[in-house]
């Protein structure tokens, strides 16, 4: 049986190897969220790096009173900001639903699979900056409450940008698929 985010952040504190084990843990899904932000393999790779030493410089500023995940990515969420900043523009990646393999798909995961990277990338750039993230962060695979919590939201407020989401996503994808189809 493995060991709890909880059991790993605690054994790190005691020996900082141990965070080796929260990397491989979160490695894929961290690397994931800043792909589709950034667009590129070396931009997600650098920032994955600062994620990950940023999380190891501030274990000690982790209470434990909500989930490691959740505060992992607000440290991702706030990093790719800043380079977002840095930057002025962060397109998301064409390959954005490469990484989807959820076993028990939402309506949002099903639309998504449902047509190409590049119908995708531009219908989710064109939500706003909310329900962009909120996308983007469950692609990552956090849960409600996670993604409220690494925006510092009401559950409620991510429920809701979730939920228009995926309205504008269907219509966006819907008139795509019109046009496509020539009617």
């Amino acid at each position: 049986m493995q060991p709890d985010d909880d059991e790993l952040v605690s054994a790190t504190r005691d020996d900082t190897r141990e965070f080796a084990s929260l990397y491989q843990r979160y490695l894929r899904p961290v690397y994931g969220y800043c792909y589709r932000r950034l667009g590129s393999a070396e931009a997600a790779e650098d920032a994955t790096s600062t994620i990950f030493m940023r999380a190891l410089s501030q274990l000690s500023s982790f209470r434990g009173d909500g989930s490691f995940r959740s505060w992992l990515f607000a440290i991702a969420f706030r990093t790719l900001n800043e380079l977002a900043r840095k930057r002025s523009s962060l397109p998301i990646s064409e390959e954005l639903s490469d990484t989807l393999t959820d076993p028990d798909p939402s309506p949002l995961d099903r639309v998504i699979a449902w047509d190409d990277a590049a119908a995708l990338r531009r219908a989710v750039e064109t939500l706003p900056a909310l329900q962009r993230e909120v996308v983007l962060l469950r692609l990552a695979g956090l849960s409600t409450e996670e993604i409220g919590a690494a925006l510092g939201k009401r559950n409620d407020a991510i429920r809701a940008a979730h939920s228009r989401a995926v309205q504008q996503l269907k219509r966006f994808m819907t008139s795509n698929t019109e046009v496509a189809h020539g009617a």
